[in-house]
């Protein structure tokens, strides 16, 4: 399938030093979106496919960590392809579970040493959820809240794991089967109907459409969190 119409906005320009203390959240979040949206233009598809199918094509009963691949392979491809994020002094750590075998640690984590949190004065960091994603429903809930286990990657946000001393946070889907659109659409009605009456809980009004540089296959969702507003950025990518 042809790579689909991706729009990438203009690389951003940081000042010197002296001056990085009066660029807002929104000028480092729109970075990280840069720098997101560059790579999904221009990565290679037939490397990342080959690196998915080699895990698909490991011995029955070793676990297919395909969710890790891709992560592991978007990391390498801006520090090691691209290196933009270098220039730019951007730091990318990424999810330490596989490390230290602990739950409640963010998938990609982007930090800038001159971006400070201005409530708490510590560094500030962006953090992105990760998740597969298909149209069936175990994998939607999978990326928004899991009734059962009383978990699931948007619900990290409000149950005290993700972005305590921040106003946001995002996710990436990664699509591995089926349309982005129907996908979006299903994402969206699930944020809908989960969290009623607790943190989590949707807004009026709280979608917003094509919202990060009108990408289609993005979308803002607005909630509650302790009477306060916190946003999450998703951004759906295309594997398949």
């Amino acid at each position: 399938m042809d790579r689909e119409y991706i729009i990438v906005p203009e690389q951003k320009y940081i000042p010197k030093r002296s001056l990085t203390q009066k660029l807002d959240d929104c000028f480092w979040i729109n970075l990280v979106h840069y720098h997101l949206l560059n790579f999904y233009k221009n990565y290679s598809k037939e490397e990342l496919k080959l690196r998915i199918e080699n895990e698909n094509n490991k011995p029955q009963g070793k676990k297919k960590e395909i969710e890790d691949v891709i992560k592991s392979y978007i990391v390498y491809w801006l520090e090691n392809i691209d290196k933009k994020v270098h220039y730019h002094g951007i730091i990318i750590n990424q999810e330490p579970k596989s490390k230290y075998d602990i739950k409640g640690f963010y998938d990609l984590k982007f930090q800038h040493s001159n971006w400070i949190n201005q409530v708490s004065d510590k560094l500030n960091y962006y953090s992105l959820e990760c998740k597969n994603l298909s149209t069936r429903q175990n994998l939607i809930n999978e990326y928004v809240y899991v009734e059962k286990k009383n978990d699931g990657g948007v619900y990290r946000y409000f149950n005290g794991k993700y972005s305590q001393e921040q106003g946001f946070g995002g996710m990436i889907g990664f699509i591995l089967i089926g349309e982005m659109r129907k996908i979006k659409e299903k994402i969206i009605e699930k944020l809908q109907h989960s969290f009623e009456d607790q943190d989590g809980c949707l807004i009026d009004n709280g979608i917003s459409e094509n919202s990060i540089f009108n990408n289609d296959f993005t979308f803002e969702s607005t909630h509650k969190r302790k009477e306060k507003e916190f946003k999450i950025y998703h951004l759906l990518f295309n594997f398949k």
